[in-house]
């Protein structure tokens, strides 16, 4: 009602809240591509919130909180809104709390290492400021440039260099939050304790759905004074697989660790530069002759400079050809075409899969842990193809959030499934995971985000989203569900950092079991008018 909204704007200013329908509809989704299809498609925005408030303090969080608890509206916590889940779907109306106000770094502490900031600022300007100090936080999303500190909290986030520096549960050591009941509550910063549970952790990686994080302190690194990139091919994805697992397992720690299946190696044109054609081996078994010529794109294979297309038809060359071509003019036809011969193709064609890593820190440290590792890629008959793919990929690792865009109005549809497991699951996840999705898409995956004990997958799929929105929502939908069945059957978790919202919600009970009654318990006590972000993580 009209008298709640100027309840709303005596406590953020009238300048600070917005009814507005273009403010309304900005803050009803965030980049869940399910969302996306809905939107290219001109669908009616299904879920707005009835306000948006901007508060400028924890106070003013508080204030608004404990006003929702009285009048009994919803509120969604804002960040940047770039997930990709739709944790910040606004699925009962009420608020959506913008914290970007919120976007100061209140304290440096250059003994200890430590950062304390508001959890609205943006990745570019917190790293700004340590920077100014001679450390960096160590966590580079790939969404950096548009997401918050708080989205990283909420969300479990984990940045491109997190092999080394961790993800965003190790860095953090306190947080101010407000509670459901408009309590603000703060705990205190210290390295290790054993006071009981760790309340930090209930709140990281909650959504919003228990309370709303105003401030957090942070362990913070040293800016490294050398910075080192590795290029190697290996011969197959398990010997890529197994070197990762010996170079974290002898203790060393690679900011990046990235590795591309056979496919991304192609299409990334990472490896295509350093490969010539007949590298490839023969073509795979089963494919002479299923592609139509006229389908070709004309002129001679980019990834193979000189080489007609016409001399590679039924080989992984040809195939990559296809999905570049259908990704870059939206060539539906051909991109159905490709999606079963490289799903098939992928199973028959053995390497080369490109690793790439970057080593940084104090200079001598990190020479010795190059010469350790290349010590380990040569054991596992490793080439080395010098800097340049780990170079360009370093200038390029924010690029591909700012690509989607046109692949969805080109009548295309782009999503990726980041899960992960320990060493002795993970190939037996990556088959099966990339079998079920690539029964209805092209898929390709990379392993980064590695640990001594496992490592995540990253799977990139591409579908034909057709002429009917909700034919296009249903098989996204299929994708998914079949994908993470796939995930849990080879005993994987179902997300590694992109969080949960209301994407993989009903895997919620598959992946914790009983755990998820307590879950709801602990929401029920804390949150008893489920006014805090509703309908997210299953809850």
């Amino acid at each position: 009602s009209e008298g709640v909204v100027d309840r709303i704007a005596a406590i953020v200013g009238r300048d600070h809240v917005s009814r507005s329908d273009l403010d309304r509809r900005a803050y009803a989704r965030d980049q869940w591509p399910l969302e996306l299809i809905r939107s290219v498609a001109g669908g009616e925005v299904r879920h707005p919130p009835d306000v948006v408030a901007w508060p400028g303090s924890a106070e003013e969080v508080a204030a608004l909180v404990r006003l929702a608890n009285q009048e009994g509206f919803a509120v969604v916590p804002f960040g940047g809104g770039s997930g990709v889940c739709g944790a910040v779907v606004p699925v009962h109306g009420g608020l959506s709390l913008d914290l970007k106000r919120l976007n100061r770094v209140l304290h440096v502490d250059s003994v200890s290492h430590l950062v304390t900031a508001q959890t609205g600022i943006l990745g570019p300007a917190l790293e700004e400021e340590l920077e100014r100090h001679g450390l960096t936080l160590g966590h580079f999303p790939s969404s950096i440039n548009s997401s918050t500190l708080g989205g990283w909290l909420a969300a479990r986030s984990a940045g491109q260099l997190s092999t080394r520096y961790g993800k965003i549960e190790d860095m953090v050591r306190a947080i101010d939050v407000v509670l459901p009941t408009g309590e603000l509550v703060s705990t205190q910063p210290a390295p290790r304790r054993a006071t009981g549970p760790d309340f930090v952790q209930l709140f990281v990686g909650s959504e919003g759905t228990l309370g709303v994080m105003t401030q957090a302190t942070l362990l913070c690194w040293p800016v490294p004074q050398k910075r080192l990139f590795l290029s190697w091919e290996l011969d197959s994805l398990e010997a890529g697989l197994r070197v990762i697992r010996r170079i974290l397992q002898a203790g060393l720690r690679p900011a990046v660790v990235r590795l591309y299946d056979e496919l991304d190696t192609l299409l990334a044109g990472r490896g295509g530069k350093h490969l010539k054609p007949q590298e490839h081996g023969s073509q795979p078994g089963g494919l002479e002759g299923e592609l139509t010529p006229g389908e070709a794109p004309a002129g001679p294979s980019r990834s193979a400079p000189g080489v007609a297309l016409d001399e590679l038809a039924g080989a992984p060359w040809r195939l990559a050809e296809l999905f570049q071509e259908a990704a870059r003019r939206g060539g539906r036809a051909l991109l159905r075409n490709a999606a079963g011969l490289v799903s098939r193709a992928t199973e028959h064609w053995p390497g080369p899969c490109l690793l790439i890593l970057v080593f940084e820190g104090e200079s001598g440290v990190s020479e010795a842990e190059v010469e350790a590792a290349e010590r380990l890629l040569r054991g596992e008959e490793g080439r080395s193809r010098g800097e340049g793919p780990a170079k360009r990929w370093w200038d390029e690792r924010y690029a591909v959030s700012f690509k989607q865009s046109g692949i969805f109005t080109k009548g295309l549809f782009c999503d990726t499934m980041e899960v992960s497991a320990p060493w002795s699951c993970i190939e037996k996840l990556y088959q099966g995971v990339r079998r079920a999705i690539g029964r209805h898409a092209v898929v390709l995956a990379h392993f980064s985000h590695a640990y001594p004990d496992g490592t995540s997958i990253y799977f990139t799929f591409l579908a034909d989203a057709g002429d009917d929105p909700e034919a296009a929502e249903e098989l996204y939908r299929k994708i998914w569900r079949e994908g993470l069945d796939a995930c849990v059957a080879a005993g994987g978790a179902i997300s590694h950092h992109h969080g949960i919202g209301l994407s993989k919600a009903d895997y919620m009970v598959r992946e914790h079991g009983a755990l998820m009654n307590t879950f709801r318990g602990v929401k029920a006590v804390m949150d008893p008018r489920n006014i805090l972000n509703p309908g997210k993580l299953g809850l």
